[in-house]
């Protein structure tokens, strides 16, 4: 009984130290993604070659 107290207590620490590792990480990408939507706006709009270019660049990845 002791035994299954003791797992699950242990499971649940490291279920929580999951979800806040997830967090975190979800913290510093959502600004780097709206960073780098918010720079190939401005290439849309001031250079459509490049891109393009780098458009396609990032599709053959």
């Amino acid at each position: 009984m002791l035994k299954t107290v003791v797992v699950l207590g242990v499971l649940a620490l490291l279920a929580i130290f999951a979800l806040k590792l997830l967090l975190v990480m979800l913290g510093f990408a959502i600004p780097a993604l709206l960073l780098g939507f918010l720079i190939y706006g401005v290439l849309v709009v001031f250079a459509p070659e490049r891109a393009e270019r780098l458009k396609a660049r990032i599709a053959e990845i």
